[in-house]
């Protein structure tokens, strides 16, 4: 498999998710949007998209937001989470909502973080990894997380994050480099 190809196609479907439902207009009214994670730095494998939305108000832009998105109906789950009154360990103080729905024969999810500050040092991580990405560490990047989907192995055994240190820090090619 042309594992860089096949980051390409799944970014531009992500764009095309983006446009077509109108996410990042309908967030920018309630503060500053980023879009973090594989999308940020070109590493897309799997059909998802993490956004975060720095507000004043995060529990009220989530739930004005999550009415909205079920209002107009383009997806087909809608999940919400309150990580600020039940706060989980690796989780932001704050809250999320993920919506859900098949484009292009797959089932896409978007993750939305609302927060009221995002953490300086997330911002620069990702330029961090910008910095240290070379062709090579990509491509061991994306083909790990190729193996990782064929193994079946969640992201919560094996995150994005993880992968990145793996091979950036430590020069994993494969997914028999990194400990589990």
């Amino acid at each position: 498999m042309d594992v860089l190809s096949f980051s390409r196609e799944t970014k531009k479907t992500a764009e095309r998710i983006l446009e077509e439902t109108g996410i990042v207009e309908k967030l920018s009214s309630h503060g500053k949007v980023s879009i973090g994670g594989s999308y940020a730095l070109d590493l897309m494998y799997g059909p998802d998209i993490d956004i975060t939305v720095e507000c004043k108000n995060p529990r009220e832009a989530s739930v004005e937001c999550l009415n909205s998105f079920v209002k107009n109906s383009k997806f087909q789950k809608y999940e919400y989470g309150d990580f600020v009154k039940h706060p989980r360990v690796n989780r932001p103080a704050g809250y999320i909502v993920n919506l859900r729905n098949v484009f292009e024969d797959k089932m896409w999810e978007v993750e939305i973080w609302f927060l009221d500050s995002v953490e300086k040092v997330d911002r620069e991580y990702i330029n961090e990894i910008k910095k240290k990405l070379t062709p090579d560490a990509c491509e061991s990047i994306l083909l790990i997380k190729h193996q990782r989907e064929e193994k079946q192995i969640s992201k919560h055994e094996l995150s994005s994050v993880k992968i990145y240190d793996a091979v950036i820090n430590n020069g994993a090619k494969s997914i028999e480099d990194i400990h589990l």
